[in-house]
Protein backbone atom coordinates (compact mmCIF):
# COMPACT_ATOMS: atom_id res chain seq x y z
CA UNK A 1 0.00 0.00 0.00
CA UNK A 2 1.28 3.60 -0.96
CA UNK A 3 -0.40 6.42 0.78
CA UNK A 4 -1.35 9.74 -0.74
CA UNK A 5 -1.94 12.43 1.97
CA UNK A 6 -3.83 14.96 0.71
CA UNK A 7 -4.41 17.02 3.93
CA UNK A 8 -3.48 20.64 2.71
CA UNK A 9 -6.19 20.54 -0.64
CA UNK A 10 -9.15 18.47 1.37
CA UNK A 11 -8.64 20.25 4.26
CA UNK A 12 -9.07 23.20 2.98
CA UNK A 13 -12.72 22.71 2.41
CA UNK A 14 -12.75 23.54 5.91
CA UNK A 15 -10.50 26.76 6.21
CA UNK A 16 -10.93 28.26 2.79
CA UNK A 17 -7.77 27.06 2.12
CA UNK A 18 -5.88 29.07 4.62
CA UNK A 19 -3.18 26.89 6.83
CA UNK A 20 -0.78 29.33 9.12
CA UNK A 21 2.69 28.68 8.07
CA UNK A 22 3.98 27.18 11.24
CA UNK A 23 1.36 24.92 10.90
CA UNK A 24 2.31 23.82 7.41
CA UNK A 25 5.95 23.28 8.76
CA UNK A 26 4.94 20.84 11.56
CA UNK A 27 3.18 19.10 8.90
CA UNK A 28 5.96 19.22 6.52
CA UNK A 29 8.43 17.84 9.14
CA UNK A 30 5.98 15.42 10.10
CA UNK A 31 5.13 13.94 6.19
CA UNK A 32 8.93 13.46 6.11
CA UNK A 33 9.24 10.80 8.89
CA UNK A 34 6.52 8.32 8.04
CA UNK A 35 6.39 6.52 4.78
CA UNK A 36 3.73 8.53 3.07
CA UNK A 37 4.68 8.29 -0.63
CA UNK A 38 3.36 11.24 -2.50
CA UNK A 39 1.57 14.58 -0.47
CA UNK A 40 -0.72 16.89 -2.57
CA UNK A 41 0.14 19.94 -1.09
CA UNK A 42 -3.30 21.82 -2.56
CA UNK A 43 -5.30 23.10 -5.95
CA UNK A 44 -3.57 24.50 -8.51
CA UNK A 45 -6.85 27.02 -9.03
CA UNK A 46 -8.22 29.46 -11.94
CA UNK A 47 -10.04 31.91 -10.99
CA UNK A 48 -13.30 31.97 -8.53
CA UNK A 49 -15.76 35.07 -7.32
CA UNK A 50 -14.92 33.60 -3.51
CA UNK A 51 -11.99 34.12 -1.51
CA UNK A 52 -9.95 31.01 -1.37
CA UNK A 53 -6.42 31.22 0.16
CA UNK A 54 -3.28 30.34 -0.10
CA UNK A 55 -3.46 26.50 -0.94
CA UNK A 56 -5.94 26.55 -3.52
CA UNK A 57 -3.87 29.18 -5.77
CA UNK A 58 -0.58 28.05 -4.20
CA UNK A 59 2.00 30.67 -6.17
CA UNK A 60 5.03 29.81 -6.74
CA UNK A 61 7.38 30.84 -3.37
CA UNK A 62 4.76 28.73 -1.78
CA UNK A 63 5.78 26.06 -4.01
CA UNK A 64 9.12 26.37 -3.31
CA UNK A 65 8.93 26.41 0.34
CA UNK A 66 7.00 23.05 0.30
CA UNK A 67 9.21 21.78 -2.36
CA UNK A 68 11.83 22.26 -0.06
CA UNK A 69 10.48 21.03 3.25
CA UNK A 70 8.97 17.99 1.59
CA UNK A 71 12.40 16.73 0.14
CA UNK A 72 12.45 13.18 -0.78
CA UNK A 73 8.64 12.99 -1.00
CA UNK A 74 6.66 13.30 -4.51
CA UNK A 75 4.41 16.51 -4.46
CA UNK A 76 1.75 17.03 -6.23
CA UNK A 77 -1.04 19.75 -7.22
CA UNK A 78 -4.80 19.42 -7.73
CA UNK A 79 -6.33 20.73 -11.09
CA UNK A 80 -10.65 21.23 -11.36
CA UNK A 81 -11.53 20.60 -14.67
CA UNK A 82 -14.55 22.48 -14.70
CA UNK A 83 -12.42 25.50 -13.74
CA UNK A 84 -9.79 24.63 -16.54
CA UNK A 85 -11.89 24.40 -19.21
CA UNK A 86 -11.54 24.21 -23.06
CA UNK A 87 -11.87 27.74 -22.89
CA UNK A 88 -8.50 28.23 -20.71
CA UNK A 89 -6.11 25.45 -21.71
CA UNK A 90 -3.51 27.70 -23.15
CA UNK A 91 -3.51 29.42 -19.76
CA UNK A 92 -3.48 26.62 -18.17
CA UNK A 93 0.00 25.63 -20.13
CA UNK A 94 1.42 29.11 -18.83
CA UNK A 95 0.46 27.86 -15.12
CA UNK A 96 1.80 24.64 -15.28
CA UNK A 97 4.83 25.57 -17.38
CA UNK A 98 5.60 28.16 -13.75
CA UNK A 99 5.94 24.88 -11.58
CA UNK A 100 7.32 22.34 -13.11
CA UNK A 101 10.76 22.27 -11.30
CA UNK A 102 8.38 22.01 -7.52
CA UNK A 103 6.03 19.71 -8.96
CA UNK A 104 5.69 16.46 -9.73
CA UNK A 105 2.26 14.77 -10.20
CA UNK A 106 -1.05 16.75 -11.40
CA UNK A 107 -4.23 14.95 -10.47
CA UNK A 108 -7.66 16.18 -12.36
CA UNK A 109 -10.92 16.58 -10.90
CA UNK A 110 -12.99 14.17 -13.21
CA UNK A 111 -16.48 14.59 -13.96
CA UNK A 112 -17.53 10.50 -15.21
CA UNK A 113 -20.33 11.86 -17.63
CA UNK A 114 -18.53 14.82 -18.09
CA UNK A 115 -15.09 13.68 -19.06
CA UNK A 116 -13.86 16.10 -22.41
CA UNK A 117 -13.02 18.83 -20.41
CA UNK A 118 -10.57 16.40 -18.22
CA UNK A 119 -9.02 14.79 -21.14
CA UNK A 120 -8.07 18.08 -23.07
CA UNK A 121 -6.44 19.37 -19.22
CA UNK A 122 -4.60 16.09 -18.62
CA UNK A 123 -3.32 16.47 -22.57
CA UNK A 124 -1.51 19.41 -21.42
CA UNK A 125 -0.03 18.12 -18.22
CA UNK A 126 0.65 15.10 -19.78
CA UNK A 127 2.85 16.95 -22.66
CA UNK A 128 4.72 19.71 -19.77
CA UNK A 129 6.16 16.00 -18.19
CA UNK A 130 4.19 15.68 -15.15
CA UNK A 131 2.86 12.26 -14.03
CA UNK A 132 -1.29 13.09 -14.84
CA UNK A 133 -3.86 10.79 -12.82
CA UNK A 134 -7.51 11.56 -13.11
CA UNK A 135 -9.81 11.20 -9.95
CA UNK A 136 -13.31 9.79 -10.97
CA UNK A 137 -15.54 11.71 -8.63
CA UNK A 138 -18.65 10.14 -8.08
CA UNK A 139 -17.64 6.54 -8.78
CA UNK A 140 -20.88 5.33 -7.41
CA UNK A 141 -22.26 5.72 -10.68
CA UNK A 142 -20.02 2.83 -12.33
CA UNK A 143 -22.27 0.77 -10.28
CA UNK A 144 -25.01 1.89 -12.07
CA UNK A 145 -23.16 2.04 -15.29
CA UNK A 146 -20.47 -0.02 -16.10
CA UNK A 147 -19.48 1.24 -19.27
CA UNK A 148 -18.49 4.57 -18.28
CA UNK A 149 -15.45 2.79 -17.44
CA UNK A 150 -15.28 2.02 -21.22
CA UNK A 151 -14.89 5.53 -22.06
CA UNK A 152 -11.59 6.06 -19.53
CA UNK A 153 -9.93 4.12 -22.47
CA UNK A 154 -9.46 7.01 -24.55
CA UNK A 155 -7.54 8.56 -22.16
CA UNK A 156 -5.12 6.10 -21.53
CA UNK A 157 -2.34 8.00 -23.24
CA UNK A 158 -3.20 10.90 -21.57
CA UNK A 159 -2.85 9.37 -18.09
CA UNK A 160 -0.59 7.18 -15.63
CA UNK A 161 -3.73 6.24 -13.65
CA UNK A 162 -6.92 6.57 -12.18
CA UNK A 163 -8.34 7.44 -8.56
CA UNK A 164 -12.10 6.51 -7.63
CA UNK A 165 -13.52 8.92 -5.50
CA UNK A 166 -16.46 7.57 -3.51
CA UNK A 167 -17.82 11.23 -3.21
CA UNK A 168 -21.01 10.86 -1.66
CA UNK A 169 -19.20 8.34 0.73
CA UNK A 170 -21.66 5.46 0.13
CA UNK A 171 -19.86 3.24 -1.55
CA UNK A 172 -19.79 -0.38 0.69
CA UNK A 173 -16.58 -2.79 0.68
CA UNK A 174 -17.73 -5.42 -1.58
CA UNK A 175 -18.90 -2.97 -4.34
CA UNK A 176 -15.18 -0.88 -3.80
CA UNK A 177 -13.85 -4.48 -4.31
CA UNK A 178 -16.10 -5.14 -7.73
CA UNK A 179 -15.09 -1.48 -8.72
CA UNK A 180 -11.50 -2.34 -8.72
CA UNK A 181 -11.33 -5.18 -10.19
CA UNK A 182 -13.20 -4.11 -12.74
CA UNK A 183 -10.98 -1.29 -13.42
CA UNK A 184 -8.01 -3.53 -13.55
CA UNK A 185 -9.44 -5.72 -15.89
CA UNK A 186 -10.53 -2.62 -18.14
CA UNK A 187 -7.34 -0.91 -17.89
CA UNK A 188 -4.96 -3.25 -16.75
CA UNK A 189 -1.69 -0.88 -17.35
CA UNK A 190 -3.58 1.61 -15.59
CA UNK A 191 -2.23 2.49 -12.08
CA UNK A 192 -4.90 2.85 -9.64
CA UNK A 193 -6.11 4.87 -6.58
CA UNK A 194 -8.75 5.17 -4.07
CA UNK A 195 -9.92 8.03 -2.03
CA UNK A 196 -12.73 7.31 0.31
CA UNK A 197 -15.28 9.76 2.18
CA UNK A 198 -16.37 8.29 5.74
CA UNK A 199 -19.68 9.05 5.60
CA UNK A 200 -20.75 5.59 7.14
CA UNK A 201 -17.42 4.91 8.92
CA UNK A 202 -16.53 3.02 5.79
CA UNK A 203 -13.38 4.90 4.81
CA UNK A 204 -10.98 2.10 6.10
CA UNK A 205 -12.61 -0.69 5.83
CA UNK A 206 -13.15 0.65 1.78
CA UNK A 207 -9.25 1.47 1.50
CA UNK A 208 -8.39 -2.06 2.83
CA UNK A 209 -11.17 -3.73 0.19
CA UNK A 210 -9.39 -1.58 -2.83
CA UNK A 211 -5.38 -2.51 -1.67
CA UNK A 212 -6.35 -6.30 -1.66
CA UNK A 213 -8.05 -6.00 -4.73
CA UNK A 214 -5.15 -4.49 -6.22
CA UNK A 215 -5.24 -0.88 -5.74
CA UNK A 216 -1.88 0.43 -5.65
CA UNK A 217 -2.18 3.82 -3.68
CA UNK A 218 -4.80 5.11 -0.88
CA UNK A 219 -5.86 8.64 -0.06
CA UNK A 220 -5.61 9.87 3.55
CA UNK A 221 -5.26 13.20 5.44
CA UNK A 222 -4.25 14.15 9.23
CA UNK A 223 -7.38 13.38 11.37
CA UNK A 224 -9.75 12.51 8.67
CA UNK A 225 -9.70 16.18 7.69
CA UNK A 226 -11.57 16.63 4.42
CA UNK A 227 -14.68 17.92 2.55
CA UNK A 228 -18.15 17.04 4.74
CA UNK A 229 -17.64 13.76 6.37
CA UNK A 230 -13.73 13.81 6.27
CA UNK A 231 -11.69 10.80 5.06
CA UNK A 232 -9.14 7.88 5.92
CA UNK A 233 -7.24 9.45 8.38
CA UNK A 234 -3.18 9.45 7.79
CA UNK A 235 -2.38 8.38 11.22
CA UNK A 236 -4.72 5.36 10.95
CA UNK A 237 -3.55 4.32 7.38
CA UNK A 238 -0.10 4.54 8.65
CA UNK A 239 -0.79 2.16 11.87
CA UNK A 240 -2.28 -0.32 9.35
CA UNK A 241 0.74 -0.26 7.00
CA UNK A 242 3.05 -0.43 9.63
CA UNK A 243 1.05 -3.86 11.21
CA UNK A 244 0.46 -5.21 7.80
CA UNK A 245 3.76 -4.85 6.53
CA UNK A 246 5.72 -6.31 9.55
CA UNK A 247 7.69 -3.07 9.10
CA UNK A 248 9.10 -0.83 12.27
CA UNK A 249 8.18 2.77 12.18
CA UNK A 250 8.21 5.21 15.04
CA UNK A 251 4.85 7.52 14.26
CA UNK A 252 5.31 8.82 17.31
CA UNK A 253 6.69 12.27 14.86
CA UNK A 254 3.10 12.74 14.32
CA UNK A 255 2.13 13.82 17.88
CA UNK A 256 2.47 17.54 17.18
CA UNK A 257 0.79 18.01 13.89
CA UNK A 258 -2.20 15.65 15.10
CA UNK A 259 -2.45 17.32 18.01
CA UNK A 260 -3.04 20.78 16.23
CA UNK A 261 -5.35 19.36 13.55
CA UNK A 262 -7.17 17.48 16.88
CA UNK A 263 -7.58 20.84 18.18
CA UNK A 264 -8.97 22.57 14.77
CA UNK A 265 -11.25 19.15 14.59
CA UNK A 266 -12.75 20.06 17.83
CA UNK A 267 -13.37 23.64 16.22
CA UNK A 268 -14.85 23.01 12.98
CA UNK A 269 -16.41 19.92 13.40
CA UNK A 270 -15.55 17.62 10.70
CA UNK A 271 -16.57 13.73 10.89
CA UNK A 272 -19.47 11.72 10.07
CA UNK A 273 -22.80 12.50 12.04
CA UNK A 274 -26.40 11.95 11.72
CA UNK A 275 -26.43 14.19 8.78
CA UNK A 276 -23.93 12.54 6.42
CA UNK A 277 -24.85 9.19 7.19
CA UNK A 278 -28.18 9.72 5.83
CA UNK A 279 -26.42 12.04 2.77
CA UNK A 280 -24.17 8.67 2.07
CA UNK A 281 -27.20 6.60 2.54
CA UNK A 282 -29.43 8.91 -0.41
CA UNK A 283 -26.29 9.16 -1.79
CA UNK A 284 -26.97 13.02 -1.82
CA UNK A 285 -23.64 15.63 -2.01
CA UNK A 286 -22.22 15.87 1.42
CA UNK A 287 -21.51 19.10 0.29
CA UNK A 288 -25.01 20.50 0.90
CA UNK A 289 -24.72 19.14 3.87
CA UNK A 290 -21.72 20.68 5.19
CA UNK A 291 -22.62 24.09 4.02
CA UNK A 292 -26.28 23.54 5.78
CA UNK A 293 -24.11 22.73 8.70
CA UNK A 294 -21.23 25.33 8.78
CA UNK A 295 -24.18 27.93 8.76
CA UNK A 296 -24.78 26.66 12.28
CA UNK A 297 -28.39 26.76 11.67
CA UNK A 298 -29.81 23.96 10.86
CA UNK A 299 -29.49 20.41 13.69
CA UNK A 300 -28.75 17.26 11.77
CA UNK A 301 -32.26 15.89 12.71
CA UNK A 302 -33.30 19.14 10.52
CA UNK A 303 -30.66 18.47 7.70
CA UNK A 304 -32.13 14.72 7.75
CA UNK A 305 -35.70 16.17 6.74
CA UNK A 306 -34.00 17.89 3.80
CA UNK A 307 -32.26 14.78 2.69
CA UNK A 308 -34.89 12.27 2.99
CA UNK A 309 -38.14 14.32 2.39
CA UNK A 310 -39.76 15.44 -0.48
CA UNK A 311 -40.40 19.37 -0.61
CA UNK A 312 -44.28 21.07 -0.32
CA UNK A 313 -46.03 21.05 -3.54
CA UNK A 314 -48.70 23.16 -2.07
CA UNK A 315 -47.26 26.80 -3.12
CA UNK A 316 -46.88 29.26 0.00
CA UNK A 317 -48.04 33.13 -0.57
CA UNK A 318 -46.54 35.86 0.60
CA UNK A 319 -48.28 38.28 3.19
CA UNK A 320 -48.46 41.55 2.29
CA UNK A 321 -46.22 43.76 4.01
CA UNK A 322 -47.05 47.82 4.40
CA UNK A 323 -44.47 50.46 4.15
CA UNK A 324 -42.36 51.60 6.63
CA UNK A 325 -39.43 54.60 7.09
CA UNK A 326 -37.05 53.46 9.12
CA UNK A 327 -35.61 50.19 10.36
CA UNK A 328 -32.98 48.64 13.07
CA UNK A 329 -31.43 45.44 11.95
CA UNK A 330 -29.56 43.89 14.91
CA UNK A 331 -27.23 40.77 14.73
CA UNK A 332 -25.59 39.23 17.66
CA UNK A 333 -22.27 40.74 18.13
CA UNK A 334 -20.45 41.90 20.78
CA UNK A 335 -20.78 45.57 19.60
CA UNK A 336 -24.25 45.83 20.52
CA UNK A 337 -23.39 45.13 24.12
CA UNK A 338 -20.41 48.10 23.83
CA UNK A 339 -23.31 50.53 22.24
CA UNK A 340 -26.08 49.13 24.70
CA UNK A 341 -27.81 52.10 26.36
CA UNK A 342 -27.23 53.96 22.93
CA UNK A 343 -29.49 51.94 20.91
CA UNK A 344 -31.89 51.83 23.77
CA UNK A 345 -32.20 55.73 23.62
CA UNK A 346 -32.05 55.55 19.66
CA UNK A 347 -35.51 53.08 19.68
CA UNK A 348 -37.66 55.31 22.61
CA UNK A 349 -36.54 58.56 20.33
CA UNK A 350 -38.04 57.19 17.89
CA UNK A 351 -41.48 55.01 18.15
CA UNK A 352 -42.09 54.74 14.26
CA UNK A 353 -38.39 52.99 14.08
CA UNK A 354 -39.17 49.06 13.23
CA UNK A 355 -36.75 46.86 14.52
CA UNK A 356 -35.83 43.80 13.23
CA UNK A 357 -33.89 41.00 14.91
CA UNK A 358 -31.30 38.98 13.02
CA UNK A 359 -30.22 36.49 16.17
CA UNK A 360 -31.77 35.89 19.09
CA UNK A 361 -28.65 37.35 21.01
CA UNK A 362 -29.76 40.70 20.78
CA UNK A 363 -33.59 39.79 21.91
CA UNK A 364 -32.12 39.29 24.49
CA UNK A 365 -31.66 42.91 25.00
CA UNK A 366 -34.19 44.43 23.08
CA UNK A 367 -36.56 42.35 23.42
CA UNK A 368 -39.09 44.43 25.68
CA UNK A 369 -39.00 47.24 23.83
CA UNK A 370 -42.67 48.84 22.34
CA UNK A 371 -41.51 49.56 18.94
CA UNK A 372 -42.53 46.70 16.34
CA UNK A 373 -40.79 44.06 16.45
CA UNK A 374 -39.48 40.91 14.10
CA UNK A 375 -37.69 38.29 15.16
CA UNK A 376 -36.35 36.72 11.59
CA UNK A 377 -36.98 32.99 11.71
CA UNK A 378 -34.41 30.23 9.94
CA UNK A 379 -33.47 26.50 10.33
CA UNK A 380 -34.11 25.92 13.64
CA UNK A 381 -33.65 29.07 15.32
CA UNK A 382 -36.68 28.70 16.88
CA UNK A 383 -35.21 25.94 19.41
CA UNK A 384 -33.28 29.32 20.77
CA UNK A 385 -36.77 30.84 22.12
CA UNK A 386 -36.69 28.34 24.86
CA UNK A 387 -34.17 31.01 26.76
CA UNK A 388 -36.28 33.75 26.41
CA UNK A 389 -38.94 35.38 28.44
CA UNK A 390 -42.64 33.88 27.00
CA UNK A 391 -44.26 37.05 27.24
CA UNK A 392 -41.10 38.07 24.81
CA UNK A 393 -41.75 35.48 22.09
CA UNK A 394 -45.49 35.93 22.13
CA UNK A 395 -45.05 39.81 22.32
CA UNK A 396 -43.20 40.22 18.69
CA UNK A 397 -43.77 39.19 15.39
CA UNK A 398 -41.81 36.87 13.22
CA UNK A 399 -40.49 37.26 9.34
CA UNK A 400 -40.44 33.37 7.54
CA UNK A 401 -38.94 32.55 4.58
CA UNK A 402 -40.91 30.43 2.22
CA UNK A 403 -38.36 29.43 -0.29
CA UNK A 404 -36.40 27.37 1.61
CA UNK A 405 -35.52 23.72 0.95
CA UNK A 406 -37.61 23.13 4.59
CA UNK A 407 -40.39 24.18 6.60
CA UNK A 408 -39.17 26.37 9.37
CA UNK A 409 -41.17 25.54 12.78
CA UNK A 410 -43.38 28.50 13.60
CA UNK A 411 -44.09 29.23 17.43
CA UNK A 412 -47.30 28.50 18.75
CA UNK A 413 -48.02 32.34 20.47
CA UNK A 414 -47.17 35.07 18.13
CA UNK A 415 -48.32 38.78 17.68
CA UNK A 416 -47.80 37.99 14.13
CA UNK A 417 -46.26 35.93 11.38
CA UNK A 418 -45.18 37.50 7.87
CA UNK A 419 -44.01 35.09 5.49
CA UNK A 420 -42.13 36.09 2.57
CA UNK A 421 -40.21 35.27 -0.37
CA UNK A 422 -36.28 36.00 -0.26
CA UNK A 423 -34.89 34.52 -3.50
CA UNK A 424 -36.37 37.51 -5.95
CA UNK A 425 -34.89 39.97 -3.42
CA UNK A 426 -31.33 37.80 -2.76
CA UNK A 427 -30.99 34.31 -5.22
CA UNK A 428 -28.08 33.67 -2.79
CA UNK A 429 -28.07 32.13 0.84
CA UNK A 430 -32.28 32.40 1.21
CA UNK A 431 -31.87 30.76 4.95
CA UNK A 432 -29.58 33.56 6.33
CA UNK A 433 -31.40 35.63 8.89
CA UNK A 434 -29.60 38.79 7.41
CA UNK A 435 -31.23 38.06 3.72
CA UNK A 436 -34.59 37.66 5.64
CA UNK A 437 -33.88 40.81 7.47
CA UNK A 438 -33.04 43.12 4.16
CA UNK A 439 -35.89 41.18 1.68
CA UNK A 440 -38.39 42.28 4.33
CA UNK A 441 -36.68 45.93 4.50
CA UNK A 442 -36.76 45.94 0.29
CA UNK A 443 -40.35 44.62 0.28
CA UNK A 444 -41.30 47.45 2.97
CA UNK A 445 -39.92 49.77 0.92
CA UNK A 446 -37.80 51.19 3.74
CA UNK A 447 -36.15 53.75 2.83
CA UNK A 448 -33.20 53.89 5.57
CA UNK A 449 -32.13 50.70 7.65
CA UNK A 450 -29.54 51.11 10.40
CA UNK A 451 -27.24 47.60 11.34
CA UNK A 452 -25.86 47.29 14.26
CA UNK A 453 -24.23 43.84 16.01
CA UNK A 454 -22.60 42.86 12.40
CA UNK A 455 -19.13 42.08 13.80
CA UNK A 456 -17.55 40.12 11.83
CA UNK A 457 -15.11 37.42 12.76
CA UNK A 458 -11.06 37.58 13.95
CA UNK A 459 -8.57 36.17 11.31
CA UNK A 460 -8.31 33.48 13.88
CA UNK A 461 -11.39 32.53 13.89
CA UNK A 462 -11.31 30.35 10.66
CA UNK A 463 -14.86 28.54 11.39
CA UNK A 464 -16.22 31.66 10.68
CA UNK A 465 -14.99 32.62 7.51
CA UNK A 466 -17.56 31.28 5.62
CA UNK A 467 -20.13 33.02 7.88
CA UNK A 468 -17.88 36.26 6.54
CA UNK A 469 -17.91 35.76 3.69
CA UNK A 470 -21.61 35.16 3.84
CA UNK A 471 -22.94 38.62 5.09
CA UNK A 472 -19.87 40.06 3.65
CA UNK A 473 -21.53 39.49 0.08
CA UNK A 474 -25.38 39.90 1.24
CA UNK A 475 -23.96 43.56 2.09
CA UNK A 476 -22.61 44.06 -0.81
CA UNK A 477 -26.22 42.91 -2.51
CA UNK A 478 -28.04 44.98 -0.41
CA UNK A 479 -25.97 48.07 -0.83
CA UNK A 480 -27.28 48.06 -4.63
CA UNK A 481 -31.15 48.09 -3.72
CA UNK A 482 -31.28 49.47 -0.18
CA UNK A 483 -29.77 53.03 2.23
CA UNK A 484 -28.16 50.63 4.37
CA UNK A 485 -25.99 52.19 7.35
CA UNK A 486 -23.54 50.38 10.07
CA UNK A 487 -24.08 52.15 13.32
CA UNK A 488 -21.29 50.21 14.94
CA UNK A 489 -17.97 48.87 14.79
CA UNK A 490 -17.33 46.34 12.02
CA UNK A 491 -14.91 44.85 9.72
CA UNK A 492 -17.41 44.17 7.06
CA UNK A 493 -16.92 46.12 4.06
CA UNK A 494 -19.68 48.16 3.59
CA UNK A 495 -19.94 52.09 2.24
CA UNK A 496 -22.48 54.09 4.55
CA UNK A 497 -21.12 54.05 7.81
CA UNK A 498 -22.29 56.34 11.01
CA UNK A 499 -22.32 55.87 14.81
CA UNK A 500 -24.98 55.11 16.84
CA UNK A 501 -23.54 58.00 19.02
CA UNK A 502 -23.90 60.68 16.31
CA UNK A 503 -27.58 59.99 15.88
CA UNK A 504 -28.71 60.63 19.18
CA UNK A 505 -26.96 64.09 18.45
CA UNK A 506 -29.42 64.37 15.38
Amino acid sequence: MKILDCTLRDGGYYTDWDFPRALVSDYCKAMCSVPVDYIEVGYRGYYTDKYYGEYYYLPEKTLEFLKSSLEGKKIGVMLNAKEWGPNNLIELKKNLVSIRQYVDFVRIATNPRALEPAFEAAKVAKVLGFEVYSNLMYSHVFLEDSNIIDQLSVASELVNGFFLVDSYGCIFPEQTEYLVRLMIKKLPDKKLGFHGHNNLELAFANAIAATRSGCEVVDSTITGMGRGSGNLSTELCLAYKTQSEGTDYDLSSLTTVYDTFKDLKDKMGWGTNFAYILSGISKSPQQKVSDLLQTKRYSTNMIGKILTEKTDEIPKSETDIPQREEALVLGGGNSIFSCKHALIEYIERNPNLTIIYASTNSLRIFGTSKNESYLCLAGDSINDLDNHEPEVISSIKYIIPIDIPVDVLEPKKTAGITRIKTSDVFPDYLDSPLTVALSFCKKANIKRVYLSGFDGYKESDIGGTKLFNENQRIMYQAQEILDIRMVSKTSYDIINRNSIFNLLTK
